[in-house]
């Protein structure tokens, strides 16, 4: 599975829940929470590769949400092997 995640899903943090709840196939059990996506992260049991691109231009009052974020999936990283994150154009 191909995730692309880019500033534009970083408009507010309902945009994004929203946008990744449907990309991870979580629309019975809308991921709401930080902490909620880092377990359905490491708990996934199919390869899934995540780009995130053009993070430089996420919106400043967003940065800390979309910190927040990129250290979760980073951290599901380090405990789900299935799990590939990858930066494109990013300077966050």
């Amino acid at each position: 599975m191909l995730v692309m995640i880019d500033d534009v899903q970083f408009e507010s943090t309902e945009r994004f829940f929203g946008y990744i709840s449907k990309a991870l196939g979580c629309e019975e059990e809308e991921i709401k929470t930080v902490s909620k996506l880092f377990d359905v992260l490491c708990d996934f049991e199919d390869e899934i590769e995540v780009t995130f691109y053009d993070t430089d231009e996420i919106k400043d009052e967003m940065k800390p949400f979309a910190e927040e974020v990129l250290a979760a999936f980073m951290n599901a990283q380090n405990t789900n092997e299935k799990l590939s994150v990858l930066f494109e154009k990013t300077t966050l």
